[in-house]
């Protein structure tokens, strides 16, 4: 796709074809708030620097959307994607996903 509006056109359109992918994005919310929550439990287990890059992580992972309940208007696919497409929230989360990781597999060790 050339732009999100064109990606969005197909994705609309053809809802059985995305349908896992809108059931992974659904479950979504509900994960990073449980990621965040175990993220402050670990502080004791892990370093300030691996619980500080995970918790920026999933804070450029949110978004928020707008939704009438009836879906008439819902943003929720547009505002998911739009905030993937962002490059440097791109950067970023992959800057803070490699600290992390790293945090983490020294604290298995």
């Amino acid at each position: 796709m050339t732009d999100l509006s064109e990606a969005m056109h197909y994705f609309h359109k053809y809802e059985t074809l995305y349908e896992g992918m809108r059931d992974l994005m659904a479950g979504l919310p509900p994960t990073i708030q449980k990621l965040q929550e175990i993220n402050r439990s670990a502080v004791i287990y892990l370093d300030e620097g691996t619980t500080e890059a995970i918790e920026s992580y999933l804070a450029n992972a949110r978004f928020s959307y707008e939704s009438d309940g009836i879906g008439l208007i819902n943003t929720y696919a547009e505002n998911f994607f739009a905030i993937l497409l962002v490059p440097s929230h791109s950067t970023s989360r992959e800057k803070h996903c490699k600290v992390a990781m790293c945090g983490l597999r020294k604290a298995v060790r």
